[in-house]
C-alpha cells in the first residue's frame, strides 16, 4: 500500500508560522511606517529651511564634489513632501551629506555654494554628539529613530 504524502505542516508537527504572530497586511490607515515617514519628510523640509538652503543645494554640493550618488533634485523634493519611497542608496547619500556639511570649513567650493554649506548645520545625535550616518537616516524613515527635537517644533527653531 502507497502511503499518502503529507503535507510538510503535517509532517512536523505544526506549521512554519507556529509561535509567530501573523499580522494583517497594512493598510492605509495601519501602515506601520506611515509616522516615521512623515516625521523623516518634516525634518528634511525643516532641515533645509533651518539652513536657507534651496532644493538643489544638496545636489549642488554633490557635483561640486564629485559625487553622483545624490540626493538628486527630485529625490529631495519628493521625500520633502513624504512622496519619495526611497532606495537604500538615498539614505546612504544624505548620510554623505551630513557629513559634507559637518566638514563643510574646509572643503574647497565655490563661494556662493560654499556660503549656503557653511549656513546648514549637521544632523547630531543630541546624547552624544555623533553625525547621523545613513543607518540613521533610514531609522528615522522607518520610524525606529525619532528625528531631533527641533525638527518636531512648530516653526523649527529650538533658540
Amino acid at each position: 500500500m502507497t502511503e499518502t504524502p503529507q503535507p510538510a505542516e503535517s509532517r512536523t508537527g505544526g506549521s512554519f508560522t507556529q509561535g509567530f504572530e501573523l499580522l494583517p497586511p497594512p493598510t492605509e490607515d495601519r501602515d506601520p511606517i506611515r509616522a516615521g515617514r512623515e516625521k523623516f519628510s518634516r525634518m528634511l523640509r525643516v532641515w533645509q529651511e533651518r539652513g536657507g538652503w534651496a532644493q538643489n543645494t544638496p545636489a549642488r554640493l554633490a557635483d561640486a564634489l564629485g559625487w553622483r550618488f545624490g540626493p538628486h533634485n527630485s529625490q529631495w523634493s519628493l521625500a520633502t513632501r513624504n512622496k519619495l519611497d526611497p532606495k537604500p542608496v538615498f539614505f546612504h547619500s544624505l548620510g554623505w551629506l551630513n557629513a559634507q556639511i559637518a566638514r563643510a570649513p574646509e572643503l574647497s567650493l565655490e563661494i556662493r555654494l560654499k556660503q549656503r554649506i557653511l549656513a546648514m548645520e549637521p544632523i547630531r545625535h543630541a546624547d552624544t554628539g555623533q553625525l547621523w550616518t545613513s543607518a540613521d537616516f533610514a531609522a528615522c524613515y522607518l520610524g525606529e529613530l525619532a528625528p531631533p527635537a527641533w525638527a518636531l517644533l512648530v516653526d523649527g527653531s529650538d533658540k
